[in-house]
């Protein structure tokens, strides 16, 4: 299980078999990036941008719509930065911020992932 998905199952109820399901989550892609974002005078990296994007959709999968796999999120991305100082003598504890960092971003998209599924399906 990937961050996102062990957290959608703190917002969703997530079920194995689609044909249980009232709506269908379709994760069509996860990313991770990193860019430098400031350096010092001397060249080296003093800090860092961390990026996550998640997109997907949504179809309806009850059994009262008319239309069998009714869209209902198009696909979209949810897309989180975050900015982290980098420390050359401290390698082991920025590589953990980093990993907790993308964690954590992982927790945020899941949360919006499951507000915006959670609008969709109340309209």
């Amino acid at each position: 299980h990937s961050a996102l998905m062990a957290s959608l199952e703190g917002y969703l109820n997530l079920t194995e078999n689609r044909d249980e399901a009232q709506s269908v989550l379709n994760i069509v892609s996860e990313n991770r990036g990193r860019r430098v974002l400031s350096v010092a005078s001397d060249g080296k990296v003093e800090e860092y941008e961390l990026q996550y994007v998640v997109t997907f959709s949504a179809i309806d999968n009850s059994k009262e719509t008319e239309v069998s796999s009714q869209m209902i999120l198009p696909r979209q991305s949810v897309t989180l930065k975050r900015i982290y100082q980098f420390d050359e003598s401290a390698v082991l504890a920025i590589e953990a911020e980093e990993s907790d960092l993308y964690r954590a971003m992982a927790n945020d998209a899941a949360r919006q992932i499951a507000r915006r599924l959670d609008v969709a399906i109340t309209r």
